[in-house]
């Protein structure tokens, strides 16, 4: 069974009560999808985060492509043709801070989208 999320765009609309919500489309008709919130600061912050959500995960994706084109030039430029392996120790440790940096935002992709890319 696959899973997805509400898309956006989701709005913030904080007037008396904090609502954040977005147009989506069922079965070709148009039905709207809601969270309505008491009016505290943390619901207030929640409605904000729910409301940027889908374009949060739109920039990481975005920032993922981005790390991944740098992290795979670099790991270019610092092979040894001869060995295939990278040779500097300081590279070496780039590398791999580049990789895990890749690695978190995958698990963290992964947790917002329901393991779908």
């Amino acid at each position: 069974m696959e899973i997805k999320h509400t898309p956006g765009p989701w709005n913030y609309i904080g007037n008396g009560d904090v609502v954040a919500r977005s147009d989506k489309y069922c079965g070709g008709e148009k039905d709207i999808a809601s969270v309505f919130l008491t009016v505290n600061d943390e619901d207030e912050a929640n409605a904000r985060l729910i409301a940027q959500a889908p374009t949060l995960l739109t920039e990481l994706k975005n920032a993922r492509a981005f790390i991944q084109e740098h992290h795979d030039s670099f790991v270019e430029s610092c092979t040894n043709l001869a060995t295939g392996l990278i040779d500097d120790y300081d590279d070496i440790l780039t590398a791999e801070a580049s990789q895990d940096l890749l690695n978190g935002i995958d698990d963290a992709i992964a947790k917002a989208t329901g393991g779908q890319a």
